[in-house]
């Protein structure tokens, strides 16, 4: 799936809502997206390339009970982070995974998939 079409699926399950020909202010958009989180018009989404936008994702998706019969249908397929996800970063944990963000966002939009395909 194309990065931007990955974006699009975490920005509606966000809550975000795409809107064309917007005025904020006295600046016109074409064509941009209404973050939620932080009440916001943006032209661009950055899921794929953020922390700040890909961190709130992380906790949300972690948080439903949805997540866990997802990583329960193939355990050894999927990163699974529960409670504390931060700890998913440590060095001294007992399942160290150390997740790169590639990884996560991967994760996420194939958690995203399947939730929406279950829900």
């Amino acid at each position: 799936m194309e990065t931007k079409e990955s974006n699009k699926l975490i920005a509606e399950f966000m809550g975000d809502e795409y809107q064309n020909d917007i005025c904020t202010g006295s600046d016109y958009h074409d064509n941009v997206w209404y973050r939620e989180l932080d009440k916001s018009y943006y032209a661009i989404l950055y899921y794929n390339s953020s922390w700040n936008w890909l961190m709130p994702t992380l906790i949300k998706m972690v948080s439903l009970n949805e997540y866990k019969e997802f990583v329960d249908k193939d355990p050894y397929g999927h990163l699974y982070m529960e409670g504390d996800v931060l700890s998913a970063f440590s060095t001294t944990e007992a399942y160290d995974v150390n997740l790169s963000f590639e990884s996560i966002y991967k994760e996420i939009v194939t958690f995203i998939k399947w939730y929406n395909g279950n829900k």
